[in-house]
């Protein structure tokens, strides 16, 4: 399995019961991790992954494929609330952590040496206007790798200092190594309110991992990645006026003149995107591990009219349903949720009888519904 598929882990551990399963898995990728540190691509890895990857690229592992010894764990912690998992992947997460900044630094100096350029990594592999007449992954590799491969080692830092703190453990020099890393991306790769690599996925990401340290920029970095969403090709909803029933691996997979490239187009890892969906437009998102305190926020105005989703999760069932202009939602026992209405006159609840709207309520388990204006 190739590390990077970790960003399907979200939606397997939400819709799967994954857990033994993947915490099996991460036990071959311990197993799989070199005396250095370095966790490799692939694990379990075949005979001829080792000299086959170092004739191709050189190393055997990529930042934000590596980070999967951190990140999963995590995920697997706030998804199902068991420790244990933390405990199992600490020691291999420090020497992770450990190879990732000597090789960043190599021999280096200042600000350069939080900079993960040393290596090839795959970057933000096959972004969307790279894929476009004459595909080329490496291409997009190389366009991309030094920002993306910068912004995972911040995002891992701060996630290994949580985890850390959390283990009783102290999580003080993550932090620090965390805010140097930050600086040193702001002033590399962020010029005139832009990235230097122009796309999507890296405005996405240094976004959502808080990377640019002047909080005046991050409107800025917003703003410019609204200017680059398109329901062109390529685009997710050009998928959609083709046809598309499957989520493809190559967002220009079936080119405007008919062309069809040689990718996959029924690609699970970029299917991950459903997790986006559950969070934000059902609205489920958890805060305390297993789910005992959660928000529900959904934002489905104007995306959806109705759906409906079940989700057991390690403290019992959770239903979200609309139809009809009704938006209601079952909490299980010991589960507590702070509950932000859609826009909405009238909140409807078994003892509650109030007009509410742009507020947030907190309640214990039970069965509640809001009445959609």
């Amino acid at each position: 399995m190739f590390l990077f598929e970790k960003v399907t882990q979200t939606y397997a551990v939400a819709h799967r019961n994954t857990e033994n399963f993947i915490r099996r898995w991460l036990k071959n990728v311990r197993i799989d991790q070199l005396k250095d540190g370095e966790i490799i691509d692939y694990s379990p890895a075949p005979e001829d992954f080792y000299q086959r990857t170092l004739d191709f690229k050189g190393t055997l592992s990529s930042a934000g494929w590596g980070d999967a010894i951190i990140m999963v764990p995590w995920t697997l912690y706030q998804r199902y609330g068991h420790k244990e998992v933390l405990l199992e992947n600490y020691d291999a997460m420090v020497k992770w952590h450990n190879y990732s900044v000597k090789s960043a630094a190599a021999t280096k100096s200042g600000n350069n040496q939080y900079i993960w350029d040393t290596t090839f990594h795959y970057g933000d592999l096959m972004f969307p206007s790279m894929m476009i007449g004459n595909p080329d992954p490496m291409k997009s590799a190389k366009a991309t790798k030094d920002l993306v491969a910068t912004a995972f080692l911040a995002h891992s830092s701060e996630l290994l200092a949580k985890i850390s703190n959390l283990l009783g453990k102290d999580g003080n020099q993550y932090i620090e190594y965390v805010n140097k890393v930050k600086i040193a991306f702001t002033n590399k790769f962020v010029k005139a309110g832009k990235l230097t690599s122009d796309y999507q996925g890296c405005y996405v990401l240094a976004l959502a991992f808080d990377m640019v340290e002047e909080h005046n920029l991050k409107p800025q970095l917003l703003a410019r990645l609204v200017e680059l969403i398109r329901d062109k090709c390529p685009s997710w909803l050009y998928e959609v006026d083709h046809g598309a029933t499957t989520i493809w691996e190559s967002w220009a997979g079936i080119q405007p003149d008919g062309k069809v490239g040689t990718f996959s187009f029924n690609h699970y890892a970029t299917g991950c995107v459903i997790d986006w969906f559950i969070r934000n437009v059902v609205g489920l998102n958890v805060i305390k591990p297993g789910y005992k305190e959660l928000t529900i926020n959904p934002k489905f105005k104007g995306i959806v009219n109705d759906f409906q989703m079940k989700y057991l999760s390690a403290n019992g069932l959770f239903t979200i349903q609309l139809k009809d202009g009704v938006y209601k939602f079952s909490i299980p026992k010991g589960c507590k949720a702070t509950i932000y209405p859609p826009d909405t006159d009238k909140f409807l609840k078994k003892y509650l009888h109030a007009s509410i709207k742009n507020t947030r309520i907190t309640v214990n388990s039970d069965t509640y519904q809001f009445l959609i204006a």
